[in-house]
């Protein structure tokens, strides 16, 4: 059988799977279409669509605020306290080697800006008391469980007195 023979037999067959392949071809171009990225017009940078607004922004926030309340300067300084805190300890300790001075106490030292035994050690009178207010139901534990004392001990490093004083550390 030679090619006009298979072409005269077999016509209609060859005009479907002509037709399945262009189907098929015009599906897939289709389907492309949707899901590529068409660029009309000029690229623009995402970043200069809100220039003029993060400069007029920016002002706003580079203005020192005119009059804070009395609460507002207290949570200033709170914070400004924790950032130099965090600043001159390059580790922070682990504060609940302490006795009487657990996860829950250590979380409110930190936002207090209390990172290291150091900072306990140093306490006088006066940062005892102002300390002790925001511990809460905590209060008191301070100078019950001698938390300045066992801060000045695990300074020195002198474990053996420490655990003979107040129990076994960690």
């Amino acid at each position: 059988m030679n090619l006009a023979e298979f072409v005269n037999s077999y016509w209609v067959f060859i005009v479907l799977a002509s037709a399945a392949v262009f189907v098929t071809f015009l599906m897939v171009r289709l389907r492309n279409r949707r899901t590529s990225i068409v660029r009309k017009r000029a690229v623009k940078d995402v970043l200069d669509e809100g220039a003029a607004r993060a400069s007029r922004n920016q002002i706003l926030i580079d203005q020192k605020p005119q009059s804070l309340s009395k609460h507002e300067r207290e949570e200033q300084d709170s914070l400004s306290r924790v950032d130099e805190s965090k600043a001159n300890s390059a580790q922070q300790d682990d504060l609940t080697r302490i006795k009487g001075l657990g996860p829950k106490i250590e979380e409110i030292l930190k936002k207090d800006g209390i990172f290291t035994f150091r900072d306990i050690a140093q306490w006088n009178d006066a940062d005892i008391e102002r300390v002790d207010k925001n511990l809460g139901k905590f209060q008191g534990r301070i100078q019950r469980d001698k938390w300045v004392e066992q801060a000045r001990l695990l300074i020195e490093g002198d474990e053996e007195k420490f655990s003979k004083e107040y129990g076994k550390s960690g």
